[in-house]
């Protein structure tokens, strides 16, 4: 009987409890352990993921950030590869250069004045955020690259891991009191933000997730009856 090949092995950089700013690594893996009261019941943050797009400039926690990256990495993937990283951005000078380096997209947005009466909230909280990504407390940028299957790694598995952990990432985010949405704002700039964050040629930006406190409630997400997208044994 034939053996499947071995899939690739990823050297991995250890993720820490400590904090960037010059605090010496802790060889302790981090696990986040929140008293019983703060955490909230998975449906519930399901059901109030809104997506947030105005955020105060207070400050995030290192136990929150690292919870959240903790979450991101609980997420499935394909043959269990684990093909992501996360770029978290908390620099003020590099949050600035990223929000100038989308200012055409800002001003290609602000100069459309015959936006949808349904679409004018999207419109605004997408131009507000535009313009104040420096005052984020952080970015990241939840990337990969193929790894999967071994003999042909295919992209389509790599996002099958990227966005589950990018979903994982935003419940746990809104479970410990922050705010977040998925935008895919960098891919239009790629060529300018890539090289100021030193992204290697071979990995893929899937998304940019702002993470912040939110400047406004959290309410519940607006869908459709669950009822109008499930079929019973057949499609009829």
């Amino acid at each position: 009987m034939a053996t499947a090949p071995a899939e690739p092995s990823r050297k991995r950089r250890r993720m820490t409890s400590q904090a960037p700013a010059g605090v010496p690594d802790s060889s302790t893996p981090f696990a986040p352990e929140l008293p019983l009261p703060q955490r909230m019941d998975v449906l519930e943050a399901m059901r109030t993921q809104v997506a947030m797009r105005w955020f105060t400039e207070e400050p995030v926690t290192h136990e929150q950030l690292m919870t959240v990256l903790w979450a991101a990495t609980r997420a499935p993937s394909p043959g269990n590869t684990q093909g992501w990283d996360f770029l978290v951005v908390t620099e003020p000078e590099l949050k600035r250069k990223i929000r100038d380096a989308i200012v055409p997209l800002r001003e290609k947005l602000e100069a459309v004045t015959d936006t949808p009466p349904g679409r004018q909230k999207l419109r605004a909280g997408s131009l507000n955020l535009m313009a104040h990504l420096d005052k984020l407390p952080v970015l990241i940028f939840v990337c990969g690259k193929p790894v999967f299957p071994a003999d042909n790694p295919r992209l389509d598995m790599m996002y099958s891991a990227l966005y589950g952990a990018t979903q994982n990432l935003m419940l746990a985010a809104r479970a410990v009191g922050l705010a977040t949405v998925m935008t895919t704002l960098h891919s239009a700039f790629e060529p300018v933000i890539r090289p100021m964050l030193g992204v290697p040629d071979d990995i893929h930006l899937a998304s940019m997730i702002p993470v912040g406190r939110p400047a406004r409630p959290h309410t519940a997400v607006k869908r459709k009856p669950v009822e109008d997208f499930v079929h019973w044994n057949t499609w009829a």
